[in-house]
């Protein structure tokens, strides 16, 4: 690698305007979203005291009337009146919790609720807490499994429990919850917008870069090279900007704190799952280990795009749709693409989050959308393109690029 041409790739990078505009924009976006939207965010597990404190006193009615009727029974095995006496009982239990601030009984209560949800102590309509899926009863379920075990694994691990950590948005819990959504998209289109032009622009340059002592695959390297080692320092340091300013406003949290996963129960005749509970740091690790290479993927897919095309906007595009690509097909009854199992494309396990803690696989009621397959693909689509590149850079050459 060329150093003097790597730092001049380094410098050009770190003065680009497109690139400080697009990083004025995060750190807008970084703030409005721990200052504005975190804080106004209703998660299924923020606690509404009007509402809770409102169906405490209808259950009290209710179920003096009952009395006063002597219907305290039900049919077969099942009493409506223990039903909601049970409830009443934990929700009365929640709100006292509540108002003397010990939040550690509080998520014990919650704890025993949600519990209760699942043996049918307590009935609660399945549309209540997941209105907008194809799936409620399906997802109601997969849900308490998880919050069960992850609060369970709070309270055992003996730390101080506050309510942004019952809320799920103290720090490490926020970043999870980034990285089990929005987070990798946001990451690879990253690496995507600073390197849609780092080919492309020098064909507007001076013949002083064209024409340095080079060959042209080392130069088309040192491109890539540079994309990527700016990309992680920028992300670095935004991620960091991130976990600093959620740590002032709702607290770090604790590594003590678990990541729900689910296994397949191969001893089941029926797909079925088996939730265990990882560490945060492993969590951490077995995502972040797809980001490198995948990163690396797209911004050598811009250099081919760069080499074919001429042109910095037609290489976004082009990238940012094969980023997305899975959300223009995506369902959750979806199993197949041309035919093709759409565990064969790479564009499925973007969502490393989702693949670590096998969420993939529940969402699309499937198995082999695992860690282990997510990997060999990562490195078969890295093989692939490299092969690509070189082909690329055979056909078009530095003369036939620079129009020399």
């Amino acid at each position: 690698m060329n150093l003097s041409l790597f730092r001049h790739e380094w410098k050009v990078m770190f003065q680009n305007r497109k690139n400080l505009l697009f990083i004025l924009f995060f750190l807008i976006a970084i703030f409005s979203f721990v200052f504005i939207i975190l804080p106004n965010e209703e998660k299924i597990e923020s606690f509404d005291v009007e509402k809770v404190d409102a169906e405490v006193k209808e259950l009290e009615s209710m179920q003096k009337a009952r009395e006063s009727r002597r219907h305290t029974g039900g049919p077969g095995s099942i009493s409506f009146y223990s039903q909601n006496n049970y409830k009443q009982f934990l929700q009365k239990g929640m709100l006292e919790s509540f108002a003397d601030e010990n939040y550690r009984r509080f998520m014990n209560l919650r704890t025993y609720y949600l519990s209760s949800m699942l043996t049918g102590n307590i009935n609660i309509d399945d549309e209540e807490m997941f209105p907008d899926s194809p799936f409620p009863i399906k997802d109601k379920g997969h849900y308490i499994n998880k919050k069960v075990r992850e609060n369970q694994a709070i309270l055992d691990a003996d730390i101080p429990v506050t309510y942004e950590m019952i809320e799920g948005k103290t720090a490490l819990q926020t970043m999870v919850t980034i990285f089990l959504s929005f987070g990798p998209f946001l990451i690879l289109f990253t690496a995507i917008y600073f390197s849609n032009d780092i080919l492309v622009r020098d064909r507007k340059q001076t013949t002083t870069v064209q024409g340095l002592p080079v060959s042209w695959y080392r130069y088309l390297n040192t491109k890539s090279v540079v994309a990527f080692s700016y990309t992680v320092v920028v992300l670095i340091a935004l991620m960091t900007l991130t976990l600093i300013l959620l740590s002032i406003t709702n607290g770090f949290g604790s590594f003590k704190m678990g990541v729900p996963f689910e296994e397949i129960d191969k001893s089941s005749a029926l797909l079925a799952y088996d939730y265990q509970m990882m560490s945060i740091l492993k969590f951490f690790a077995l995502t972040f280990s797809f980001v490198p290479i995948f990163m690396f993927v797209f911004i050598r897919l811009n250099i081919i795009f760069s080499l074919l095309f001429k042109n910095e906007w037609i290489v976004l595009i082009l990238s940012s749709f094969l980023l997305f690509s899975e959300q223009f097909y995506y369902a959750r009854d979806k199993r197949e693409l041309f035919s093709i199992g759409i565990e064969h494309f790479p564009q499925t396990f973007f969502e490393f989050g989702k693949i670590v803690t096998g969420e993939k696989n529940f969402l699309m009621n499937m198995e082999t959308l695992n860690y282990g397959k997510g990997i060999l693909l990562m490195f078969i689509s890295f093989i692939v393109i490299e092969l690509l590149v070189l082909l690329s850079m055979k056909i078009i050459n530095k003369e036939r690029f620079f129009n020399i």
